[in-house]
C-alpha cells in the first residue's frame, strides 16, 4: 500500500508540474512592456500621471482648450489609439452598381508608427472653430502610450476619463463621444460619473450578449448569428478570462474573426474599407500601434470587461441630468441592430438614430461628424435659461428678403413651434431683421436648425448670444 500510495505522489506530482511548466508556457500571457520601460517602446505622447501611478496618453484637436465652448472627451473604439476623432470620410461613387472608394494620399494625416489617419473635412474644421470646438482622445488603459491597468474594469474606465478631465482642467461638465468597443466607457461613465457629463453619444456602440436586460431567446438568437469563433471568444471573455491568451493563439479551435480581422462585412463600404485597410497594411499599423505595450493588456483586457460580467445593467440606468445619443447603422456586421433598438426602446431617454443602407465604420459617413456633433451639442445647449420648458431660437437672416422666405418657410414646419415675435431690428447684429421662434423640444429645436442652414443664419440659443452659425 505503501509503494502504491507513494506512486500516485509521484504521478500527481508529475502531473502537477506538467500543468505548472504548460500554464506557464501557453496559458500564461507574457508581461506587459509599458512605454518608457526597459525594453518597451519609447513615449512620444503627451501624457498625464494619474493617482495610482499610471501614465495616460492623449491628444488634441479643435481650437485652443482655453478658448473652447465645448470640450469633448473621445474614447476610441476596440484597435483604435488617442488619435481617432470625426474625420472625413474616403470620396465615394458608384460605377455600375459597384462601390468605388476614390482615397488621396493628400487627404491623410501622417501619425507616429507609421499610420495614416483621415484628416478634418472643411466644414468638420470650420465647425470645430465656429462652434469653438475642443476635444481630446486619449489612449485607454494598455492602449497605445497608456499605462496597463491589469485591474481594468468598468469602475476604473470612468476613472480615468474624470483624472484626464480634471488634469487638463476642462471644467465641471464635459461632453463625452465613445466610438465602437469605446461605447462602455461612455456606459459607465453614465453609471458612475453623471454629474460630470453635459453630454454623450455612442458611435455604434458594442453590445454584451448576456446584459440581463434583454430577453433571452432575443439576445440568443442574435448571439448564434455570429461565426463560431466569435461565439467561443465571447464565452471564454465572460467565463474564463484568463484562458484568453491561450485561447487566441491555440491552432485547433476556431478564434475570434475581430481579432484575426476576417469578420464578414454585410455593408459595401464596410468591406471596401476593411479590404483597403489590410491591402495598404493600415490594419496592421494600426494594430501594432494599439498593442505595441502587449496583446494582453490591450485587445484581451478589452475583451474581458466588455463581454465579461458587468457590474451593472445599462438597461437599469435612471435618466441623466443631460442628452444620450446613439448613432448605429442598420447594416452592421459587428453590432446587432436588433439588439440595438431593443435599448433605445426600453430606455426611452436616448435619442436614438438608425443609418439606412449603413455600416460599423461610421466616421466614412460622409458629413455624419458634423451632424453628430451639432446634435450633440446643439440639444444640449438647447435649454432656454429663462424658461425651463423648451428651448429657443432667435433667428437673424442676413437680408429683409431672406427674412420674408424665412417666415414662409417656417409656416410648412409650424406644429414644431411656437413664433415667440418678430422684431424690425437686430439688436444682435445690425442686419434687420430677426425672428424668435421656441421649438417644442431640444430635438426638434436640432431639426429645425439643420432646416434652416439655407437662410445663411445667425442662430442664438439663448440671451448670451452664442453663436452656432454665421451668416
Amino acid at each position: 500500500m505503501a509503494g502504491r500510495a507513494a506512486r500516485l505522489v509521484m504521478v500527481a506530482s508529475f502531473l502537477a508540474g506538467l500543468a505548472s511548466w504548460y500554464y506557464a508556457v501557453y496559458i500564461r500571457p507574457p508581461a506587459p512592456t509599458p512605454c518608457g520601460s526597459e525594453g518597451g517602446p519609447p513615449v512620444t505622447a503627451t501624457r498625464i500621471r494619474l493617482r495610482d501611478g499610471r501614465f495616460l496618453a492623449y491628444s488634441e484637436t479643435g481650437v485652443a482648450r482655453g478658448t473652447a465652448a465645448y470640450k469633448i472627451v473621445l474614447a476610441h473604439g476596440f484597435g483604435g489609439s488617442r488619435l481617432d476623432a470625426p474625420r472625413v470620410s474616403p470620396v465615394v461613387t458608384i460605377e455600375s452598381s459597384i462601390l468605388v472608394i476614390q482615397v488621396h494620399e493628400s487627404l491623410y494625416q501622417r501619425i507616429p508608427g507609421g499610420v495614416y489617419l483621415i484628416d478634418h473635412t472643411t466644414s468638420l474644421q470650420g465647425l470645430l472653430e465656429e462652434l469653438r470646438i475642443y476635444m481630446v482622445g486619449y489612449d485607454r488603459a494598455g492602449f497605445g502610450e497608456s499605462d496597463p491597468n491589469p485591474n481594468r474594469s468598468l469602475r476604473s474606465e470612468a476613472s480615468d476619463i474624470t483624472e484626464l478631465a480634471d488634469a487638463l482642467e476642462l471644467g465641471p461638465r464635459f461632453y463625452l463621444v465613445g466610438f465602437s468597443l469605446g461605447g462602455h466607457a461612455v456606459w459607465a461613465s453614465i453609471k458612475y460619473i453623471p454629474g460630470r457629463l453635459a453630454g454623450a453619444a455612442l458611435m455604434a456602440p458594442v453590445i454584451n450578449y448576456r446584459w440581463p436586460g434583454f430577453p433571452s431567446n432575443l439576445s440568443n438568437e442574435v448571439y448564434k448569428k455570429q461565426q463560431l469563433g466569435d461565439q467561443w471568444a465571447l464565452r471564454v471573455a465572460y467565463y474564463a478570462p484568463w484562458l484568453l491568451h491561450w485561447w487566441m493563439n491555440q491552432p485547433w479551435l476556431p478564434q475570434s474573426t475581430v481579432i484575426k480581422g476576417t469578420t464578414h462585412l454585410p455593408n459595401r463600404l464596410d468591406e471596401q474599407i476593411h479590404q483597403y485597410a489590410i491591402a495598404n497594411k493600415l490594419f496592421e499599423e494600426r494594430r501594432k500601434l494599439a498593442t505595441q505595450q502587449g496583446v494582453q493588456e490591450s485587445f484581451y483586457r478589452d475583451m474581458a470587461v466588455m463581454f465579461g460580467k458587468w457590474e451593472f445593467d445599462p438597461m437599469e440606468l435612471s435618466q441623466p441630468p443631460f442628452p444620450v445619443h446613439i448613432w448605429q447603422g442598420d447594416e452592421d456586421g459587428l453590432v446587432p441592430v436588433t439588439l440595438q433598438r431593443y435599448i433605445s426602446s426600453h430606455l426611452s431617454w436616448i435619442e436614438y438614430h438608425e443609418l439606412e443602407a449603413t455600416g460599423h465604420y461610421l466616421a466614412a459617413v460622409e458629413g455624419l461628424g458634423d451632424v453628430m456633433l451639432k446634435a450633440l451639442l446643439v440639444e444640449s445647449f438647447a435649454r432656454n435659461p429663462i424658461s425651463p420648458k423648451s428651448p429657443f431660437v432667435a433667428v437673424a437672416p442676413s437680408s429683409p428678403l431672406r427674412c420674408s422666405l424665412l417666415l414662409v418657410r417656417l409656416q410648412s414646419f409650424q406644429n414644431m413651434f411656437n413664433l415667440l415675435c418678430f422684431c424690425n431690428k437686430n439688436p444682435i447684429s445690425p442686419r434687420p431683421p430677426f425672428v424668435v421662434v421656441a421649438p417644442s423640444s431640444p430635438l426638434r429645436c436640432s431639426l429645425l436648425l439643420v432646416r434652416l442652414q439655407s437662410f445663411q443664419i445667425l442662430i442664438v440659443l439663448s440671451p448670451s448670444a452664442h453663436i452656432l452659425t454665421r451668416p
